[in-house]
């Protein structure tokens, strides 16, 4: 199946081969780029340089509660939300408390979504599909300003792909 015409066959070879595994992989490399340029997108333009919004002003008030059970009763008694994101956010402000501690969980939690996006998109159209599922994801404006904002939506974005993907895989295999 190959035979070496020049003593420069190999560099062809190896051109070959990664033209082939690039052809056979691009799906899930560019959910993989669509994931790093949203990390670096979200993380390095954009969660120190704008001040603190009044509604990240109440994340702050519940996740710099004393204990992780305090932020968890304040959370669901007070707040009536899911409690995940601030008990994240309790424990980024134990490790640094400003506000990259207080915005850099919204952004992890984007980034899963990314990721996460991926799977959900691959599961319901194909691995072409969940590629671009993963670039609308990344490129959304909205998207993009979650990350950057110190709210639980981009663990709901997460938890929404994350639970959806799941559901699909259940129908198609019927088991769990």
């Amino acid at each position: 199946w190959w035979r070496p015409v020049a003593d420069n066959a190999a560099p062809m070879l190896t051109r070959d081969r990664a033209g082939r595994f690039l052809r056979a992989q691009w799906p899930p490399l560019v959910a993989l780029v669509a994931t790093l340029a949203y990390a670096v997108l979200v993380i390095g333009f954009g969660l120190d340089f704008r001040p603190l919004h009044n509604d990240e002003g109440v994340t702050l008030g519940v996740a710099s509660r004393s204990s992780a059970l305090d932020v968890l009763r304040v959370a669901v008694d007070h707040r009536h939300g899911p409690p995940l994101h601030y008990l994240v956010v309790h424990a980024a402000l134990v490790w640094r408390h400003d506000i990259l501690g207080l915005r850099l969980p919204s952004a992890l939690f984007g980034i899963v979504a990314v990721a996460v996006s991926y799977g959900f998109g691959r599961e319901l159209l194909g691995r072409s599909g969940g590629a671009v599922v993963a670039v609308v994801t990344a490129s959304s404006p909205i998207t993009i300003h979650l990350g950057q904002f110190a709210r639980g939506y981009t663990a709901m974005i997460a938890g929404a792909y994350l639970s959806a993907w799941l559901m699909l895989l259940l129908v198609r295999t019927g088991r769990a």
